[in-house]
């Protein structure tokens, strides 16, 4: 239970034009979808990396929603399961929160799920955009626990970013946890930034024994977002054989489709040199005469079968500012032919043993350089 908790912790700690008047300049940081429409989806690939240890990786889909002067949340999990839900009242650019929940799953029937509700015990102002200080403090328990959080912000930095107004929130979580055996207390320092247009671009979350890194993969519409979570039995990261761009390859995964593992379980897949591998593979191989054309993030997502073998790439392309748009062909197929070229891959191991798993290299793009590969 305690480990459910501390991932709603986390998942709490994350949470334009034509602005209702009452609701402020914090709009401004939304997609207009979000103010003006349906809503929109953003999709985060969070990293998750102990000290000292294998860092992993997980996903988040985040749905917000403005409607009469309230702000409307939602998280779900990579299979598309709604997590948490949140509403906050928004007046002259503060945020209060108006209540929260997160789902317990039964692990044995998924389909079942239980709301934990949390209490909201005394202030309630989860942001303050003026920069002024905000304090929140909720709780939630059951027969057996008792979860108290105290949270608070005091510092919101203003900055530009190639040209994108950014608004910085630093704040500090303080997470008591007390049951029949024990208490736990654990301190969370936490920065958000908003980015004009574009929402929650970046979270970074640290504790005493962990870090959490949250990049920001895409923005969709409520309808895309929808269109995927309707995929039957497929997993979030599936990838079509039929529309590879090597599906005319002899490769062939160890076990069956639905046994292939997700980004974020365990001992990853990935370069066997790591990301200095990469770079190394990248520096011997680029040919600098292939011109980038565009700056963005073109992201390779692949399947690294039990035996290190690379197959089923498919692409996923967006600017500097996550709108979709689609590199030119000549460096599309260029930098996949590096990575087709790659001998051997470090498969996924789970408990000693060798398995099938979905993997993604970003390349990262500006003023015709690669800047920078991810994750």
């Amino acid at each position: 239970m305690r480990s459910l908790l501390l991932l709603a912790i986390i998942c709490l700690l994350g949470c334009s034009k034509g602005t209702p008047p009452d609701m402020g300049v914090c709009t401004e940081y939304f997609p207009s979808e979000v103010s003006q429409g349906p809503g929109a989806v953003w999709k985060y690939y969070v990293h998750m990396t102990p000290n000292g240890g294998q860092r992993k990786t997980n996903i988040k889909f985040r749905k917000v929603v403005f409607k009469n002067s309230k702000l409307y949340l939602k998280d779900y999990a990579a299979d598309y399961k709604e997590s948490y839900n949140e509403i906050f009242s928004i007046a002259d650019d503060v945020w209060k929160m108006d209540s929260t929940y997160t789902y317990d799953y039964r692990r044995s029937l998924d389909s079942l799920r239980t709301a934990m509700v949390y209490e909201i015990t005394d202030k309630n102002t989860f942001l303050n955009w003026k920069g002024n200080e905000a304090k929140l403090k909720r709780s939630i328990s059951s027969d057996n626990w008792k979860n108290d959080l105290s949270e608070s912000h005091s510092v919101v930095k203003d900055t530009v970013v190639n040209g994108n107004k950014v608004k910085t929130f630093y704040g500090v979580l303080e997470s008591n946890f007390k049951s029949k055996t024990d208490t736990t207390n654990t301190i969370f320092k936490w920065r958000r930034e908003f980015t004009s247009a574009r929402g929650m671009t970046n979270q970074y979350v640290e504790t005493e024994k962990m870090t959490y890194d949250w990049q920001l993969d895409e923005i969709m519409s409520v309808e895309e977002f929808e269109k995927r979570a309707s995929h039957g039995t497929h997993r979030v990261a599936y990838i079509d054989p039929e529309h590879a761009l090597d599906k005319n390859n002899d490769f062939e995964t160890c076990y069956h489709i639905s046994k292939i593992n997700d980004y974020y379980n365990d001992d990853r897949a990935e370069h066997l040199g790591g990301k200095g591998g990469l770079w190394e593979m990248l520096e011997n191989n680029l040919d600098a005469t292939i011109p980038k054309e565009q700056d963005g993030y073109l992201t390779y997502r692949f399947v690294v079968n039990c035996k290190g073998e690379a197959g089923r790439f498919v692409t996923e392309e967006a600017d500097l500012k996550y709108d979709r748009i689609e590199f030119s062909e000549s460096i599309r197929n260029h930098l996949l032919k590096i990575l087709m070229e790659v001998p051997k891959w470090k498969n996924l191991s789970i408990n000693g043993e060798p398995r099938d798993a979905y993997v993604y290299v970003t390349f990262k793009i500006k003023d015709n350089e690669i800047i920078e590969i991810l994750p």
